[in-house]
């Protein structure tokens, strides 16, 4: 229980790596730590774009494998050092040709094209054919769909982007996602903002500090790191 007349703060110490915050809370009766991070990401699983149909990105082959359906490119994709993209075609009874990156888009019937995304818990899975109208925020330069996650991670009030081969590719980076509609070759996704785990009491994590922020609860340092870029 709270004691009466006991002056009491808390200091929200923000830090960039690992992804966590440090809290400080002091109060004249007791000293206390309290300390939280947020949940780790994984980073250690792939998955795939849906198939475009009669798509072909020509160019920027790394290698070729045998397969006889496009289902079985992605897992080639992921498992080829630099591949981030392929397209499959009836070539030689079926061939995945393995990419660095996506070239122009064309029509070429009977091929099938995909990309492999990293998968975390930052984004929801990419949505082929699909824009989200209007609340743009800004705009970055990519090859691939698969960067636009950290571009968007990264910029301040951004909570979705799609992302076109207009200029060579581009991350359209959106403050919300508004309505979706059909458009061929673009791909959209959103944030999936993160949570903090549970407190580790008489607990700090030296260093790293970004910034602070005054907060009278602790509860409330986490919504301040989630708003703070690289914290």
């Amino acid at each position: 229980m709270d004691q009466p007349n006991i002056a009491r703060f808390v200091l929200c110490r923000l830090r960039g790596y690992p992804r966590l915050y440090g809290l400080f809370t002091f109060n004249q009766l007791t000293d206390e730590f309290t300390s939280a991070q947020w949940l780790a990401r994984s980073t250690t699983t792939n998955k795939c774009t849906p198939l475009e149909s009669n798509v072909d990105y020509p160019g920027n082959d790394l290698a070729s494998t045998n397969q006889v359906s496009a289902d079985f490119c992605c897992a080639d994709c992921d498992a080829t050092v630099g591949c981030t993209a392929y397209v499959w075609t009836s070539f030689n009874n079926g061939t995945c040709w393995l990419k660095h990156s996506l070239g122009p888009k064309t029509v070429s019937p009977g091929a099938s094209a995909g990309s492999v995304q990293p998968q975390n818990d930052l984004c929801t899975p990419v949505e082929a054919n699909v824009d989200y109208v209007g609340n743009d925020l800004t705009l970055t330069q990519r090859p691939s769909v698969n960067d636009c996650c950290s571009d968007c991670d990264k910029t301040v009030g951004c909570n979705a982007y799609v992302w076109t081969n207009y200029n060579g590719g581009t991350c359209w980076l959106k403050s919300s996602q508004g309505d979706k509609v059909y458009v061929a070759g673009a791909f959209a996704a959103s944030m999936v903002r993160q949570r903090c785990n549970a407190f580790e009491d008489s607990v700090d994590y030296v260093g790293h500090d970004l910034t602070s922020t005054s907060q009278m609860d602790a509860s409330l340092c986490c919504n301040d790191c989630q708003n703070t870029p690289g914290c």
